[in-house]
């Protein structure tokens, strides 16, 4: 059976915004092996998008960018490469070079978007390269329950986000929290990773309920808790994206990024300004 490569980089945010485009290509693909070269993150939440996965940071991906890019790719029977590159960046040259093979490379930067949600940009990309109309459809993503799973009702807050200038002050997170928590028995559970130390420290200092810090959830495991969540409350950043796809309910802080591009998928998570 044929293969279809498929390269696609980027932030969470950015990854989990372009999951439709990498549904639509699973069905125009329907009669061939989809592999996915991408980071791990997808290949954790969504298993569904491809047959086979590489990991976007291993020495298989970075062969892609080099001269053994034709052996690699005939071995895989690789006939189709999509890749989401700029027509002229390098991995399009390179897979220009390989002889039998498409290349489909799909212009879908951040910067060229400037009228349309970041997710319906990439997709409509995506149809305009391969000259078809394909369906618009937002897959779900893997979830898998923590064990042991909270046993009490549970809401969720991501006090971090990609960057300081996303971040919201830990007050104003914290009001939200307790405006959203009312009279109702939730424990709530403060979502850190690796980069979000001290977003976590400000926010347990601003927030005067009791609160434990979930440190570095597995994707699927995070996706289980977003999703199960009485409320939710973050800023601009991936996991906000999880949240909005899984559909959690709550609120989500925009500071300098425009909600009209990069709010989150769905519909129950409202959008606020600081």
């Amino acid at each position: 059976m044929p293969t279809t490569l498929v390269y696609l980089s980027g932030a969470l945010g950015d990854l989990l915004l372009s999951t439709p485009a990498l549904a639509a290509v699973r069905h125009v693909c329907a009669g061939s092996t989809v592999q996915l070269v991408a980071p791990r993150a997808l290949a954790q939440l969504y298993p569904q998008l491809a047959d086979t996965f590489i990991d976007s940071d291993s020495a298989r991906a970075a062969a892609l960018f080099g001269p053994d890019a034709a052996a690699m790719l005939h071995a895989a029977k690789v006939v189709t490469a999509i890749v989401f590159e700029p027509p002229a960046s390098a991995l399009a040259r390179n897979l220009r070079q390989v002889p039998n093979l498409v290349v489909h490379a799909v212009d879908a930067t951040p910067q060229q978007c400037v009228a349309q949600h970041y997710s319906q940009f990439v997709h409509a990309r995506l149809c305009a390269v391969l000259g078809d109309s394909l369906p618009f459809v937002i897959p779900q993503p893997r979830a898998v329950a923590p064990q042991p799973p909270p046993v009490v009702p549970f809401a969720v807050v991501h006090p971090g986000s990609g960057a300081p200038r996303k971040t919201a002050p830990a007050h104003m997170l914290a009001t939200m929290c307790h405006d959203l928590h009312g009279t109702h028995d939730w424990q709530w559970l403060i979502v850190g990773g690796e980069a979000d130390g001290q977003a976590v420290r400000a926010f347990r200092a601003a927030f005067s309920r009791p609160a434990t810090v979930v440190t570095n959830p597995a994707l699927p495991e995070l996706a289980w808790y977003l999703r199960h969540a009485q409320a939710y409350v973050g800023n601009d950043s991936g996991v906000s994206h999880l949240a909005g796809i899984v559909g959690a309910r709550g609120a989500v802080l925009f500071g300098p990024t425009d909600p009209q591009i990069w709010c989150p998928l769905g519909a129950t998570l409202s959008i606020q300004h600081f």
